[in-house]
Order: structure tokens, then C-alpha cells, then sequence
């Protein structure tokens, strides 16, 4: 019915009367009345029975109708309608006979009032009302009655009525299953368990043939025939306690811990995995809210997780990426991974949650990520080193990783001197607003306790940097810079420290163990590229050596065989490098030396012997060289003979100029000879050339006879003279003037001088 709109049927035949009731009806406020107005009984049961009416007014004293006839013909029409008489006849009686046959007030004409009208139909639909609610209650309890009396009947668990004496009062057919016997032999029996109004206990039935039947027993109290009664409703959860055995001992071997919670949050069961991780026993956690097993901190955000998944259980398997942690009963924390699942139970869904103790999964990923950033540390210094760069450029880079790494503005390598009094800044990594130090050479006092600092052979972790006295010489350094604390970390090279790896804060830092190990572990690869990179110069310069050396190198196999020759063997032989490896030396071989030389190098060599000897070898275009040899064996880091060396100096050239020297010599001793035989025939020559001349000049005449003899003594003393003053120039003693001679007049005289003696000798 709308407040506001009320449709009234008035059936009134004195139309004075109507005029008057509908005035009334108009100043009304409390509803909007819509009224209908009929004279006689039948027009109004016939609008009745076409038309929708929320009230009726009528008069008792009708044309067609009259007295208590009138609400009996109305009643078949408006028994959910209510009925308000409006007569004339102030009459006690008929006012209550009209109430007892249903009109819901009796109001008499010309005594009634607007007012009292408004409330007498306001009363009357409330009436109604109320009268049409009751009624609805109950046809509705008699229709649960009924229900529930099927219900009982028809029931799936069992259920029995116990009156307050324990005895059976009823069964149902489910219950006569349950117990294996007849209703017949359970009536009136003794119930025989106690019964706990409001709680759920379970029953162990003994059935006639000896099975075992678990129930689920809920009691309620009731009305059973007018008397107190109970109700136990009986549910056999036989075959759900096998399941839930079976469902425990599978939880109990399960590896992670099993929790299931209700949602309410409360903790339904636990497993002994649980027990171990959270360090509570069963009993502490079962019935306990959820929230102990987690930080305090992140209480409010799991409740509201918990509901949401509640609302919208989806599972979740293990390893959704999530950084969870469990709280354990001593207050610490424990990364878990934790799985979960709905289980829909009579009481509701359950969270199946499987939790997973994961500190060792963290501990190994956490060494993985160490491992990681190792490696890339230590391949980009294994690049550097591979690359042979210089170490000033391994250290750079070291500076460079280490800093980024740890995030630090700065770090610095330093290197000593051979002596250790001074270190040096070789490498650094600055931030931008960071002074560079490269260069910045640093004296160390001898025995004092910033040279033990730095020849410490692990790492160091130094705070408070400015007021530490061991690093005095370095405060300047560090001061500029703002250095507060530092990870000093030694550069060793075959256990010897050369310098350090400084990594610096501006503000307080802790380094920690994983920190201080992986920064140690890349000195440690930083020192071994030092060392590849000084022994690659080193090889450098020896191989530049070698290849520069002006004599011939050759490298061998243990069987003897070529490997290696520079390019002076390839200058004094004759023969390329490529056309000599692989070759056996024998191929120089002259044939110029007895076979006894190799022997005796092959057995002093192959002991581990130096052979030191003379080769004459034939070059490639055939011409003998002769040269002189050491030939040392190569052992490996066990001692083992690898390969010989043969170093020789090509000593043709000297051999020749000391031949040279050795004929110079007796050269020269027949010249002291010659100059001494000279000397003396030059004295006897001056006596025979000076008197010759003299007879010729003074004492003959041209027509003496003897003239003759004389001119050929003369002849000869000059020849003579000029064969001495040859011997003269042999020896060095006299200046050689070149002259143009007469080849003639030469052999004319040699053969004057020689036919004589040559005629001798030939007889």
C-alpha cells in the first residue's frame, strides 16, 4: 500500500450522509484519499471484485442490506481489506457483534469527527496490517513445521529425539542406519551418550555385528508433544575420518610446513614441519590466530590478503617471486616461500597454506649474486690482463669496477718502490667532484707502523681514517678527498705485496664479510694480472732481445728438432725460419767435424748439462761458417727437460783476421830479418858502391881496360842498394816511393844477375 495514495470505497445510500463523509475525508492530511462512493451493497462487492481497495466505510442500514448481513456479504470479499461501520445506530450490541464479525471499528453518524475519522482509518490499516502479518507468520510456521517434520523424516543425517529422561523418543530412517537397528528396538531406549546442548561431539557407535561407526553429533533442544525435548541431529563421518587420517599422515611426511587456517584466521592444524620452522609446539599454534607466524610489521597487510584471497580463492603456487617472511616464536625472522590453496569445508574455506623454510635457497642465491659480481669483476680484469695491457690500465679498471660496485665516489692503487721506502699513486677511480691524486708519491718510514699497514697480507677494514695514527702519512691524501673509512685490500704478487687496493667512503661505511671477500678474491686475480702483465714485458723485452741479438738463436725440442730460430740464424744460414723449423740441426752439418763432438753434446745436454763447443755448419749456398756454441737445457715448473737453447756466434770473420794477425806476425819477424840483413849489406854496399864510383870518376880513363869491370861491380853495388832498400821497405823501416819503371831494363838485369845462378841450379 502507498502512504501517500489511499483508495476507499464508501457505501452509503443517504446522500446527506455521503456529502458529509466526503468533506471529512478531504481535509484529511495524513493520506491522499481516493474515494469511490456506491449505494447499494451489490454495486460495492461488484467494484470490490474488479477494483483494488484499501478501505471500506459502509453503513450497516443499506437498501439492499441490512444489519450485521452487510459485513458478512462484505467478508467474502475483503478479508485482507479492512472495514470501518459508519451508522446511525448507536447501538452497544451491534457496535460488538460488528467488531466480532471482522469490521475493525464501529463509528457513529453525527458523532464522529475528521479528526477522530483520520485516526479510526489509520488504526484500521494497521490492524489489518498487523491481523495480515500474523496470519502470513503463521501459515509460514505451520508450513516449517511441516517442512521440518519431512525434514526429520526425510533427513540424510541421522536424527533422534531424546526426551529429558534419555530415552528414544524417535528415529528417522538415516539414524536406524546409522546405529544398524530398527526403530522398533531404538523407541524408548536408553540413548546412552551424553548429551551438550550447542556442541559438536563425536560418537564411537558399535554396531550389532561388531563394525565401528564414527558420528558428528550436534544437539539441539525442542518441543517434542508438548514436552522438553532433545534434538541430535547424527552425521557419519566415517569414511571423512579415514580421509582426514590419511589427509594428516600425508601432511605429516610432507618436507614443508602444512598450516591450515580458517576464515577466521585461526589455525586449524599444523604438521611437525611447522613446528620445527616456527619453533611453537602444536598445541601453542592450533586455535591461535595466523598472525603469530608473521611480522609484526606486516600483520595489517596480511589480514587484508588473507580476505582478499577468501573472497577470491585462487591458488597460488610456491615461488611466485614474493620476498615473504615467517616470524619464529624467539622473535626471528625467516624468509619462506609460501603456496596456498582453498579447501571448501561444511564450515566454510579453509587457506591450505604450504610454507617452506628458503634461508639456504637465499644463502645460495645470495652467493650466486656474489659469484656473479665476481665474475664481472674479475672478467673485466681477466680482459685487461688477456688484452696485455699495461698494469697502470689493470689497476685503472680494478679502481673503476670496485668503486662502482660497492658505490663508493673513489679508489685508489698504489705501488711501492723497489726498496719500499715510497708509494705511489698509479691508478685511481674520482667522482666528478673528487680531486685526482695520480701520481702523488707518498714517503714510508722504515719499520714504522704505516709500512706494516701496508704490507699487511689480508684486507683491512679501517674507520675513523683521520684520526688513525697509522695512516699519518696519508691523512693529507684521504683529508682532501673527505675520507672517512676505507677497505684496504693487499696486492700480492707470488705472496710478496707490491702495493694496495684502496676503496673509499666519504661517510661511515661497513663492509661486510661477502663484501670484504669478493673485493679480496679481485685483488687477489687484480695481483695475478700484475704479474701476467710485468712477466708479458718481460717477455717482451726478452723476445725483442732475442729477435734484435746479433747472434743466431735456435730453439729445439727434446728430441732435437727446430721449433724456434731468430732472424741472425736466418742471416748467417742462409735459410728461412719457415724452411728451419721442424728440421733436425743435422741439416747444417759440414762433415767437417769428427762424429765424437755431437756424441759428447747429446750426453752432456740430455743430463741437464750447458755444452759449450765449435760448429763448422754449411750456409744455404753452400759456403762453410764456423761458429762458436752453448746449447742449455729448459726445464719446466718440475724440473722436467722441455726444450734446449742454442745460442751461436757466427766466428768466420774473426777466424780469418786472426790468421791474418798470425801471417802479419811472421811477416813481420822476416822483416825485423830483412831490415837487419839490409842494414848490414847497406854497409858493405857503401864502401863497394863509394870506391867503385870513385875509380870510375877519378882513377879510369874510358879507354882503360879495366874500366869495363869496374862499371859492372858499380852496376851491381846499385842493384844491390835497391834490393836493400826493398828488404828495407818490407821491414817497415823505409818509406815506399812509388816511381814509373822501365819493366824492360828490370828483367835485362835479373836476367844479368840470375842466368848464372838459375844455370847452376837447373844443372
Amino acid at each position: 500500500m502507498d502512504k501517500t495514495n489511499l483508495s476507499v470505497l464508501l457505501i452509503e445510500d443517504d446522500s446527506g450522509d455521503a456529502l458529509l463523509l466526503q468533506e471529512m475525508l478531504a481535509e484529511i492530511t495524513s493520506f491522499q484519499v481516493n474515494l469511490t462512493h456506491v449505494e447499494y451493497l451489490n454495486q460495492g462487492l461488484q467494484y470490490l471484485a474488479e477494483n483494488p481497495v484499501d478501505l471500506v466505510l459502509s453503513d450497516l442500514t443499506l437498501r439492499d442490506c441490512w444489519g450485521l448481513e452487510v459485513l458478512a456479504q462484505l467478508s467474502r470479499y475483503t478479508v485482507a481489506i479492512p472495514v470501518i461501520v459508519l451508522t446511525g445506530m448507536d447501538n452497544e450490541t451491534w457496535a460488538t457483534e460488528a467488531l466480532q464479525s471482522g469490521a475493525q471499528d464501529y463509528l457513529i453518524k453525527g458523532k464522529v469527527t475528521g479528526d477522530a475519522l483520520e485516526r479510526a482509518m489509520g488504526y484500521a490499516i494497521e490492524r489489518q496490517r498487523l491481523r495480515r502479518d500474523l496470519q502470513t507468520q503463521m501459515n509460514s510456521l505451520l508450513r516449517s513445521e511441516s517442512r521440518l517434520q519431512a525434514m526429520i523424516e526425510h533427513n540424510a543425517d541421522g536424527m533422534v529425539i531424546i526426551d529429558k529422561a534419555g530415552l528414544i523418543r524417535f528415529v528417522n530412517l538415516a539414524a536406524e542406519q546409522l546405529f544398524g537397528r530398527r526403530a522398533e528396538s531404538l523407541l524408548n531406549a536408553p540413548f546412552g551418550f551424553p548429551l551438550v546442548v550447542g556442541e559438536k561431539t563425536e560418537l564411537d557407535i558399535l554396531r550389532s555385528l561388531g563394525e565401528r561407526v564414527i558420528a558428528e553429533m550436534r544437539v539441539g533442544e525442542m518441543d517434542w508433544e508438548g514436552q522438553d525435548a532433545f534434538l541430535a541431529s547424527l552425521r557419519d563421518v566415517t569414511a571423512r575420518k579415514r580421509i582426514e587420517e590419511q589427509f594428516r599422515l600425508v601432511v605429516e611426511a610432507s618436507p614443508y610446513a602444512i598450516i591450515l587456517v580458517s576464515n577466521k584466521g585461526l589455525m586449524h592444524l599444523v604438521n611437525s614441519q611447522t613446528e620445527v620452522l616456527f619453533g611453537y609446539s602444536r598445541q601453542e599454534m592450533i586455535g591461535q590466530s595466523v598472525e603469530i607466524l608473521v611480522p609484526d610489521v606486516f600483520h595489517a597487510v596480511h589480514i587484508r590478503e588473507r580476505e582478499a584471497f577468501l573472497n577470491r580463492p585462487v591458488t597460488r603456487p610456491m615461488g611466485r617471486g614474493r620476498n615473504l617472511y615467517g616470524r619464529r616464536k624467539d622473535g626471528n625472522l625467516v624468509p619462506v616461500e609460501i603456496g596456498l590453496s582453498s579447501v571448501t569445508t561444511t564450515e566454510g574455506i579453509f587457506v591450505l597454506a604450504s610454507v617452506v623454510d628458503i634461508t639456504e635457497r637465499k644463502r645460495a642465491e645470495a652467493e650466486i649474486i656474489r659469484r656473479n659480481r665476481e665474475l664481472a669483476l674479475l672478467n673485466q680484469v681477466i680482459a685487461a690482463s688477456v688484452a696485455n695491457q699495461t698494469p697502470e690500465v689493470i689497476l685503472e679498471i680494478a679502481c673503476r669496477e670496485l668503486a662502482l660496485t660497492f658505490g663508493l665516489s673513489q679508489a685508489t692503487a698504489l705501488l711501492f718502490n723497489e726498496d719500499r721506502t715510497i708509494v705511489t699513486v698509479v691508478a685511481e677511480y674520482r667522482a666528478e667532484n673528487q680531486r685526482a691524486m695520480l701520481g702523488t708519491a707518498v714517503p714510508v718510514p722504515v719499520h714504522s707502523s704505516f709500512q706494516q699497514l701496508l704490507q699487511f697480507n689480508v684486507p683491512l677494514v679501517l674507520s675513523g681514517v683521520q684520526s688513525d695514527v697509522r695512516l699519518a702519512p696519508l691523512h693529507g691524501l684521504l683529508g682532501r678527498n673527505g675520507v672517512t673509512s676505507l677497505l684496504l685490500l693487499p696486492l700480492r704478487i707470488h705472496g710478496h705485496v707490491i702495493g694496495n687496493l684502496s676503496l673509499e667512503a666519504t661517510e661511515m661505511r661497513y663492509f661486510a664479510p661477502e663484501e670484504v671477500n669478493l673485493a679480496w678474491s679481485v685483488a687477489d686475480q687484480v695481483g695475478g694480472a700484475l704479474a701476467h702483465a710485468r712477466l708479458s714485458q718481460l717477455h717482451q723485452r726478452l723476445s725483442t732481445v732475442v729477435e734484435q741479438a746479433a747472434e743466431s738463436v735456435m730453439i729445439t725440442d727434446t728430441a732435437g728438432f727446430i721449433v724456434y730460430v731468430n732472424p741472425a740464424f736466418e742471416r748467417i744460414s742462409g735459410y728461412s725460419q719457415a724452411e728451419a723449423v721442424g728440421q733436425n740441426p743435422r741439416f747444417l752439418k759440414s762433415d767437417q767435424q769428427p762424429p765424437e763432438i755431437y756424441q759428447d753434446l747429446w750426453a752432456t745436454i740430455s743430463t741437464g748439462g750447458v755444452w759449450r763447443g765449435r760448429f763448422v755448419n754449411k750456409s744455404r749456398d753452400g759456403s762453410l761458417y764456423v761458429e762458436d756454441a752453448t746449447i742449455t737445457p729448459v726445464r719446466n715448473e718440475s724440473g722436467v727437460i722441455v726444450n734446449y737453447v742454442s745460442v751461436q756466434r757466427d766466428v768466420t770473420r774473426e777466424l780469418q783476421l786472426e790468421d791474418q794477425y798470425r801471417q802479419a806476425q811472421k811477416m813481420e819477424a822476416v822483416g825485423r830479418l830483412a831490415g837487419g840483413v839490409a842494414h848490414d849489406f847497406n854497409n858493405m854496399l857503401v864502401i863497394i858502391n863509394g870506391y867503385s864510383e870513385i875509380l870510375l870518376r877519378r882513377h879510369l880513363s874510358n879507354n882503360d881496360p879495366i874500366r869495363k869491370f869496374i862499371e859492372e861491380i858499380h852496376q851491381a853495388g846499385e842493384r844491390a842498394a835497391g834490393l836493400t832498400r826493398q828488404l828495407l821497405a818490407f821491414s817497415r823501416k823505409q818509406l815506399l816511393q812509388p816511381e814509373v819503371l822501365n819493366l824492360n831494363e828490370i828483367i835485362s838485369e835479373l836476367e844479368k844477375c840470375y842466368c848464372g845462378s838459375l844455370a847452376r841450379i837447373l844443372n
